[in-house]
């Protein structure tokens, strides 16, 4: 179930609050991220709350800072950070980086709850057909062959299969591409959203 769900009005009167303090004592600081800060100011998550509803269960625990976990992949994006586990630590250890995504720094999304986020977008891509596990299960073959005999068609599909391999390995665990495959999915998200 999708929860509590900041609406960007609100963001940005949390931004506004929260970063003029950071101003007055740092200025320098904050205009290294004033691209980044401008963006995320602008970009308006309420448009994608009805596509994201549908990702989620009417039923079960409410899921929490939703829109924050998208703005934190797309501060993540823009600071060029290709690990999650860094980036909340990141997060954690900064309150101004967190403060931009929308939350104190008590309060940071954890690991999971992104990977959890990235989960529920790849699964509702209708074009990336879902597969449980590499390697689905198979009976083996019934026919007992004689001695010294190979099953030719066994041979063929196993070599089928070596050629089609790389095509249904899951984009999101093979490596930096395919983080910037999940980050492909977060624009076609912000298109619709647009």
């Amino acid at each position: 179930m999708l929860g509590l769900w900041r609406s960007h009005s609100e963001y940005q009167k949390f931004l506004l609050e929260n970063l003029l303090p950071i101003y007055l004592a740092n200025k320098d600081r904050l205009s290294q991220y004033a691209d980044i800060l401008t963006k995320l100011y602008l970009l308006d998550l309420d448009r994608i709350k009805p596509l994201l509803d549908e990702v989620y269960s009417h039923t079960g625990v409410p899921s929490k800072l939703q829109p924050e976990i998208f703005r934190s992949f797309v501060l993540m994006s823009h600071l060029g950070e290709l690990s999650i586990s860094n980036w909340v630590a990141k997060l954690k250890s900064d309150s101004l980086l967190a403060i931009m995504i929308g939350v104190n720094p008590d309060v940071v999304p954890e690991v999971g709850n992104h990977y959890d986020f990235i989960d529920r977008l790849r699964l509702a891509n209708p074009d990336n057909p879902v597969q449980d596990s590499l390697h689905p299960f198979r009976r083996k073959p019934r026919k007992k062959l004689g001695k010294n005999q190979k099953n030719f068609l066994v041979t063929v599909a196993l070599f089928k299969n070596l050629l089609i391999w790389p095509c249904r390995v899951n984009p999101l665990n093979t490596g930096p591409r395919g983080f910037f495959n999940f980050l492909e999915l977060l624009n076609q998200y912000l298109f619709l959203a647009a």
